[in-house]
């Protein structure tokens, strides 16, 4: 199984461990194909029945609560480092902030049977191992298509505006907002709450409540995966990526990212250019 990304197949109570995995990864997306289920996604109560599609993106705290003993479903699993590398250049992270919102949509009967269509060939693509030289450009492709068919079925529902009536929620909605577009030059969990006029304890209390997580911990895996996202293009050096996060230093980036993720900068890079090479020779 691929450990960025996997489909699984669910029917009724078989699904839980799925699901499980699903809840722990944080991000992903569940196409209901028969039955019901219902799950609590932060502070609401969403129900999905046959046709529906439930998208939980980053900043999620997603639980099961009821599944029909007749469900079945598609369920996709996929790392929140893969989601940042294909939202951010298409420039979709206020779309996702939409969903946070809204994670449960119905798409039409042609948009939910190609989304089936492209999570089979995901899982294809999951079966051979990445071992053909244009795997991971095809498997980037694929999610890139699958989160186009999402937003575009999103369209209608935008058509208006609804706001959070939670409190907690709005914090965390506004904080998304924020991260997103100040993380390169902010990690300080003080200016976030600043910003909207909060004190630092209790807007990191209403972000756990919500999200099941701290905003530091939000803050360091946004920079971490941009980070990773341009130490993959090697025309970048690791200096150039710890200046461009506003790093007062690259010793200083590399001591950081050490100590969030267990490796250095240059250990990262040398293992994903070892994990290319084989994927290319074999």
């Amino acid at each position: 199984m691929n450990d960025k990304q996997s489909v699984a197949h669910l029917e009724g109570v078989s699904g839980l461990e799925a699901l499980t995995r699903f809840a722990d990864r944080q991000s992903g997306m569940l196409l209901c194909l028969e039955g019901s289920a219902s799950f609590q996604i932060g502070l609401k109560e969403c129900k999905i029945r046959r046709g529906d599609m439930l998208v939980v993106g980053i900043f999620a705290n997603i639980s099961l609560k009821y599944m029909s003993d007749d469900f079945k479903g598609t369920l996709y699993i996929v790392d929140l480092e893969m989601i940042f590398s294909a939202i951010t250049p298409l420039k979709l992270c206020s779309n996702m902030q939409f969903i946070m919102l809204h994670p449960i949509s119905t798409p039409s009967s042609e948009d939910f049977s190609a989304m089936v269509s492209i999570l089979d060939l995901i899982e294809q693509r999951n079966r051979l191992g990445d071992k053909r030289p244009l795997s991971g450009m095809t498997t980037d492709s694929l999610l890139n298509a699958l989160i186009f068919l999402v937003m575009d079925s999103y369209v209608n529902v935008r058509q208006t505006v609804i706001k959070s009536s939670d409190t907690k929620e709005a914090i965390m909605l506004a904080f998304h907002a924020d991260l997103l577009r100040d993380y390169a030059t902010h990690r300080n969990v003080a200016y976030y709450a600043a910003l909207q006029h909060l004190s630092t304890r209790y807007f990191s209390t209403s972000i756990k409540s919500v999200s099941g997580y701290t905003p530091m911990y939000w803050i360091n895996t946004v920079v971490i995966s941009q980070a990773k996202r341009m130490m993959r293009d090697s025309s970048i050096s690791i200096k150039e990526v710890a200046y461009g996060l506003n790093f007062a230093s690259l010793t200083f980036f590399s001591r950081w990212y050490r100590e969030c993720t267990g490796e250095t900068p240059s250990e990262y890079r040398t293992r994903y250019r070892i994990t290319m090479a084989r994927q290319g020779s074999d």
